[in-house]
C-alpha cells in the first residue's frame, strides 16, 4: 500500500487480486493488459492510469461502502494526481507490479525495487 496526498488529503491506494476484480467489474477491461500497456509503451495514458488508480483505492477502502463509482471518483478531483512526480509514478508502479504481478520488478524497466544498480 502507499498513499500519496491529494488535494490536501492523504489518500490510500493498495494493489492485490481483489483490484483485478473492482477493476473488470467497472470498466469490463483486464487491469494488467492495461497497466502492460503503459509501461511497455512508455506512453502516459492518464485515464488508463486514474482507471488502476481507482481500482487500487476502491481496494484499500473495501469496507467504505459509499465508496464512489470511478466518474464521480474523478470528479472529486480539483487539481488531480501529479503524476509527472517521478517518486508519486514510481510508488504507482511498484505497487501495481507488486500486487497485481506478484513481483517488485517494474515490467518492461529491467528495474527490480531495492536492487542496487551496477556502475
Amino acid at each position: 500500500m502507499f498513499t500519496i496526498n491529494v488535494d490536501g488529503k492523504n489518500r490510500n491506494f493498495k494493489a492485490s487480486p481483489m483490484g483485478l476484480l473492482l477493476y473488470r467489474q467497472e470498466f469490463d477491461a483486464d487491469l494488467i493488459t492495461d497497466f502492460s500497456k503503459i509501461v511497455d509503451n512508455q506512453i502516459l495514458d492518464m485515464l488508463a492510469v486514474y482507471k488502476i488508480l481507482w481500482a487500487m483505492e476502491k481496494t484499500a477502502n473495501l469496507a467504505d461502502d459509499a465508496f464512489p463509482g470511478f466518474t464521480a471518483w474523478l470528479a472529486s478531483f480539483d487539481l488531480g494526481i501529479d503524476l509527472t512526480d517521478k517518486k508519486v509514478f514510481g510508488a504507482f508502479a511498484e505497487e501495481a507490479s507488486r500486487g497485481f504481478l506478484g513481483t517488485s520488478k517494474i515490467p518492461g524497466s529491467g528495474k527490480v525495487k531495492g536492487a542496487k544498480q551496477q556502475p
